[in-house]
């Protein structure tokens, strides 16, 4: 195993693995990036000197941060003091002046595999996404999908509460779902 070679600042000083204080951010939650600077300054503060941000990029209709619509755009509510959208160049600014004035470095996580159902190249290789045509293996995981969600819209609907299954949580006994495996036990497939 090789330890890589951390180093922040105009000098280039040594951050070894084991000195690394690490926060992670949700980048969507950050709010227009004209506010990042702001909130970012707040981990410096409080001795981070590593950020991990959430993928930055487009999100899909789930807005997961994890279902990417567009790997090569920016989200686009990282708008700047104008209201217009940041570009990658404003994002590296930012990190470098991150790394060489704060000494803190950052990462962000790569997101490849998970595309979103509204993300152009996906509608132009349908292919490439796991279906049930070429993934006909996955068929039991969607079922079990499918039954959750109309279990779920049931409960939402009230429909459950003669089984003492409430609508809304309202306190930590609703959160017991020795019940849900009641349910599946008994859906016809």
């Amino acid at each position: 195993m090789v330890d890589p070679t951390l180093s922040v600042g105009t000098e280039d000083e040594q951050i070894t693995l084991d000195c690394i204080q690490c926060q992670s951010v949700l980048a969507k939650c950050l709010g227009p990036f004209h506010e990042w600077e702001g909130r970012l300054y707040v981990s410096k503060a409080t001795g981070y000197n590593l950020i991990h941000f959430t993928p930055i990029q487009a999100l899909g209709t789930s807005n997961s941060s994890y279902s990417i619509k567009d790997q090569l755009q920016l989200n686009p509510i990282f708008t700047n003091r104008d209201g217009q959208p940041c570009s990658f160049e404003d994002v590296e600014k930012l990190l470098q002046k991150m790394n060489r004035e704060w000494h803190v470095l950052s990462m962000t996580d790569l997101v490849f595999n998970h595309s979103a159902d509204n993300s152009p190249w996906l509608q132009e290789h349908p292919e490439c996404g796991f279906n049930l045509e070429n993934s006909p293996h996955l068929k039991p995981a969607y079922l079990l999908d499918r039954i959750l969600a109309h279990f779920s819209d049931e409960v939402a609907e009230g429909k459950w509460k003669h089984r003492g299954i409430p609508a809304e949580i309202e306190d930590e006994a609703t959160l017991n779902v020795s019940w849900l495996f009641n349910y599946l036990w008994h859906v016809k497939v």
